[in-house]
């Protein structure tokens, strides 16, 4: 018997470089402001689980900047990132809200923080004694660019157990039959991963994506 996992992206509202901080420019080490459009009672909520991006004004590429947060489930979530060189840096996970956002350093200019169009799906934990071969089957509606990707992490320790890294401590490794894709599509993973996920590049559609996992075998 297969073990069906059912995931959903998008779609995203328009994301904006500073609807989380408004235009500041941080004179030492020490938190943002959150001020922007999405901001209530000192909270940025998001419409969606979805990337948060800070773009200098300057080369802030020697500061780092953490985000704290909660995540799909309203877990805490904590990620950081170097900034850029007059651009915008991507955290790399996505949040559902933000109640903080640090920097370690002054910054060489105005700093802004916000959400672009990227945005990834919850991470579909599967069992690593179940018999492979793991398919994924993805579902597009509309315009999308979208990525399957895997990991072999598990945020909370190896099986469960040993130290948490946290979400946005793991690595992942996209599919190569389902990279940069704009249609549905599916993919069957030899072996099975810990997890998979399902990342929205751009594009204003939706995904559904459905994970079937064969039984694990009986002990």
């Amino acid at each position: 018997m297969s073990r069906l996992i059912q995931v959903t992206v998008g779609p995203l509202t328009s994301g904006a470089a500073n609807n989380i901080a408004l235009s500041q420019t941080p004179l030492a080490a020490g938190n943002l402001t959150l001020n922007g459009a999405l901001v209530v009672g000192g909270v940025a909520v998001l419409d969606t689980p979805r990337r948060i991006i800070i773009t200098s004004a300057g080369n802030d590429s020697t500061a780092t900047f953490t985000a704290y947060g909660t995540d799909w489930s309203g877990q805490p979530l904590q990620a950081s990132v170097a900034g850029a060189n007059v651009g915008a840096a991507d955290f790399g996970v996505s949040f559902a809200t933000i109640t903080r956002i640090a920097t370690n350093a002054a910054t060489a200019g105005a700093v802004t923080v916000g959400t672009n169009g990227v945005a990834d799906s919850r991470p579909i934990s599967l069992d690593p004694f179940g018999f492979g071969p793991t398919l994924v089957h993805v579902i597009a509606t509309g315009t999308v660019d979208y990525t399957v990707r895997s990991s072999q992490d598990n945020p909370n320790g190896l099986f469960g157990f040993g130290t948490p890294i946290g979400l946005a401590a793991m690595s992942w490794l996209p599919d190569p039959n389902l990279t940069g894709m704009s249609s549905s599509a599916q993919t069957a993973f030899p072996a099975t991963p810990a997890f998979v996920q399902v990342t929205l590049n751009s594009g204003t559609g939706s995904l559904k994506a459905t994970v079937s996992q064969n039984a694990s075998p009986s002990i």
